[in-house]
């Protein structure tokens, strides 16, 4: 998908390559739902991983596995390449949803577990 940063141009976004990357993000957006302040800044965070546009901003850092706090520094960084809080929000939801659609929740295993270790020997 494209999607315009304003000052940094329209660029390609996909979700990282890291399944760990991508299970960063998605668990602190399930657990920080209803704080806005976090959606922000994961939005913010997830415009930087999933494209191009890194390449002007700060990388994340996978030893902290802290995109809140990454999330942090690209929302000052986005917004002084003229983006405001609202399109930060809508452009990094559908993001944060790609790398959703990455990530295996523990369910999901069992439940391929179970179809595989139930088969019956005749």
């Amino acid at each position: 998908m494209e999607i315009n940063l304003k000052k940094l141009g329209i660029v390609e976004a996909t979700a990282p390559d890291s399944y760990a990357t991508c299970a960063d993000f998605i668990m602190i957006w399930g657990a920080s739902s209803s704080n806005r302040a976090v959606l922000l800044r994961l939005c913010g965070a997830a415009i930087a991983v999933c494209t191009e546009a890194k390449r002007h901003l700060p990388s994340y850092d996978i030893m902290t596995g802290n995109p809140v706090g990454y999330g942090h520094t690209i929302v000052d960084r986005l917004n002084s390449y003229g983006l405001l809080s609202h399109e930060i929000l809508e452009l990094g939801i559908p993001l944060l949803n790609l790398m959703l659609e990455k990530v295996t929740f523990t369910q999901e295993v069992s439940e391929k577990v179970n179809f595989t270790a139930q088969k019956e020997v005749g």
